[in-house]
This record gives structure tokens, C-alpha cells and sequence, in this order.
């Protein structure tokens, strides 16, 4: 019998719909950016019945054939320009994650009285199912995890399946597994995952946001609109991450791989382990994962600990762990030739990353 997932603890039940009333329906909305998350959005927001106009700075042709699934919807397109002309009239302008809050239309709408939202945060009024969120690794893994305990789960976010397109999709049933990117969060006001996690917090995009501390803010962010019945999923062993405990609404797990946590996941004579109230479970081995390196234990152990606080039970949690294989250009294996090993790490795009990927290395590496 396929387990039921719950709000709050696996011992707290309520009922798991979150329907919504269509906040969109008349309205004039700009959507500016027109990459997948524009083209998502636009889809979607069509669907719920708003007055579509999009823009880009780039002309159309620039996108080949990308805009022709908007052919036979009512839209309007600006395309070619800054989109700065196309607010006159409208209510709310929508951004992509490409587009920073301090860009010149972003501005031009607030001087105009124009609502200024994200993709991501407009979606998310949207969706249907319940809302997990991660920010700092790929999903992929906590995605096989809701599959494996029955769940039709949504993967999207910051992986290139914009959570717009998961809203299109998405039933009350559903789980949807969001990655969420600092760029995202810039934007969010409600946006209200029922289990977050913030995995690290390492110098980056700062040509963006500026300094460290906006930046850990913006990561922080992501637990703003919870409650006492969410949970919040943080790594012990940064320091940064552990400091963001402070002050949350919503009940805290922490995950470490080197210390025992009171509430969470951790590793035990080398037992994965979580435990969260009065109920503690042993999941499997640390060396029964197939993903190496002690960063994917990370990873393992924060999904363990968002699962198990959505009610996934713990065996199911084991078959997932023990079978996932990873994800494309990630520590992937490509080929052996003459007895050296080929790996394919192109989603390594920072120093962290790269690093975390060497440290995962059993052998010379070059």
C-alpha cells in the first residue's frame, strides 16, 4: 500500500491539498526574459487566464523555433527591446532568473507602480502538490526518493525544467522538488516549500549580489515564509548554515557527517541515521551509496532528513539510496583507456564544486 505523506512530523497528520484561488485571472502581465523560464511562464500564465505580453532584448529570430510553442496562445510579443515602452498598462511585470532586481526595468516598474515578481515566486502561486526546496545542490536524488516512496514527483527549478513548467503539470498528489538559485530567491515574498534545505554557503555569484552577507541572506530566505509545522534542513558542518538556525519559525534538522545531531541525519558507526521527535531510524551504510565523495554523503544525508520529515518511511529512503547513479556531467564516468579512468564533472562551475569533486577521487587524479 503506497504510504501517505503528511504535513509536520510522520506522526502529525492533515489533509495534503494546498488549492489555491487564481490570482491572475485579467490581469496585464509582462513577462521579461525569454529563456525556458520566460517561455514557461508565459505558458502558464496564459492557462490561468492573464493578458500576456513578453520581452526580450534579443529579437526573435535570435530564438529560432524556442517561441513557436506561444504561436496559438493570446500573446503579445516586444520582442527586440528593453521592455521599459511595453509596462505602460500593465499590473505585474514577471523576471527570469536572469534578470537582477537592479536592472533598469525592474526599476521603470516599481517608478510606474508596477508589481515586480519572479518566475519562480509567480509558479508557485500556482502549483498544486506539496512544495519541497534545496538550494545549493541538484535534486535529482530526493526526486528518485518521492518516486521510489510512490510519488509522482516534479524535479525542476534550477536544472533547466523551470518550476513554471512543473506548475503546468503539477496535481494536488504530486510532490514538486524544487532547486532553488540565490537568483531566484531575490524575488520570493510567499514562496513557502513545506521542507527547505540550505546545504552550504560558499563565495559565490558575487558579481551579482555584492558581498557574502546579502548573499547568505538570500539563501536564508528561503525559510522566510514558513511555519511551526515546516521544516527547515541545514548542514551542521558549515558554519554558515548552522548560524541560520537562529531565529526560524519553522522546526530545524540539522545533517552533519562528522557530529551526532540531536534532530536530523547523521552518520553513526558508519550508519546513515535520522532522526526526527522521539522516532530514530537507521537507513543504510555510508559506503552503500553508489555517488562517491564525502560531498554526496552531504547530499544523502539532507535528502534522508527532508524525506523522512515529508513521511517518506526510512526503507524507502535505502532502496533510493542504494540505487541512485547520480546525474549526467556530475562526477560521471564516461570511458577507461590505457588504465586511466575518464570523468565528465562539467557541472563543476565553481572552485567549491571542483573541489569537492578531487576530494571524491580514490585514485591519482589529473
Amino acid at each position: 500500500m503506497q504510504k501517505e505523506l503528511y504535513y509536520g512530523t510522520p506522526k502529525k497528520r492533515c489533509a495534503n491539498t494546498n488549492e489555491k484561488e487564481n490570482q491572475w485571472a485579467g490581469k496585464n502581465v509582462l513577462i521579461v526574459g525569454m529563456a525556458r523560464s520566460g517561455i514557461a511562464a508565459a505558458q502558464l500564465l496564459c492557462r490561468e487566464g492573464a493578458n500576456v505580453t513578453v520581452s526580450d532584448m534579443k529579437p526573435r529570430e535570435a530564438f529560432g523555433d524556442k517561441l513557436d510553442v506561444l504561436n496559438s496562445l493570446p500573446i503579445v510579443f516586444r520582442m527586440g527591446e528593453d521592455g521599459v515602452d511595453a509596462l505602460n498598462g500593465q499590473d505585474v511585470l514577471v523576471i527570469s532568473p536572469g534578470v537582477p532586481i537592479d536592472a533598469p526595468i525592474v526599476k521603470a516598474a516599481k517608478e510606474k507602480g508596477v508589481r515586480v515578481t519572479g518566475e519562480m515566486e509567480m509558479a508557485s502561486t500556482i502549483l498544486k502538490g506539496s512544495m519541497v526546496a534545496v538550494t545549493g545542490t541538484n535534486v535529482s536524488l530526493l526526486g528518485a526518493i518521492f518516486e521510489a516512496a510512490g510519488k509522482i514527483a516534479h524535479v525542476c527549478g534550477n536544472i533547466g525544467y523551470p518550476i513554471s513548467a512543473a506548475a503546468l503539470e503539477s496535481k494536488y498528489d504530486h510532490v514538486v522538488v524544487a532547486e532553488v538559485s540565490s537568483f531566484q530567491l531575490e524575488t520570493t515574498e510567499t514562496f513557502h516549500p513545506l521542507s527547505a534545505a540550505v546545504l552550504n554557503v560558499t563565495e559565490d555569484h558575487l558579481n551579482r549580489h555584492g558581498t557574502m552577507e546579502v548573499y547568505t541572506g538570500l539563501k536564508r530566505h528561503i525559510f522566510d515564509a514558513q511555519d511551526e509545522s515546516n521544516f527547515a534542513v541545514l548542514n551542521y558542518d558549515d558554519e554558515i548554515c548552522r548560524k541560520m538556525a537562529k531565529g526560524l519559525k519553522s522546526q530545524v534538522l540539522f545533517f552533519s557527517r562528522q557530529h551526532e545531531v540531536e534532530q536530523g541525519a547523521f552518520v553513526r558507526d558508519g550508519k546513515i541515521v535520522v532522526r526526527i521527535g522521539d522516532e530514530e531510524k537507521n537507513v543504510c551504510g555510508a559506503d552503500e551509496l553508489k555517488i562517491p565523495g564525502p560531498h554526496n554523503l552531504e547530499n544523502a544525508l539532507a535528502a534522508a532528513a527532508v524525506a523522512f520529515s515529508r513521511g517518506v518511511p526510512a526503507p524507502v529512503i535505502r532502496q533510493a539510496l542504494r540505487t541512485f547513479q547520480g546525474v549526467e556531467h556530475r562526477i560521471e564516468f564516461t570511458r577507461e583507456l590505457d588504465g586511466v579512468r575518464y570523468i565528465n564533472d562539467s557541472k563543476g562551475t565553481n572552485v567549491d564544486s571542483t573541489i569537492k569533486a578531487v576530494q571524491s577521487m580514490k585514485a591519482p587524479t589529473a
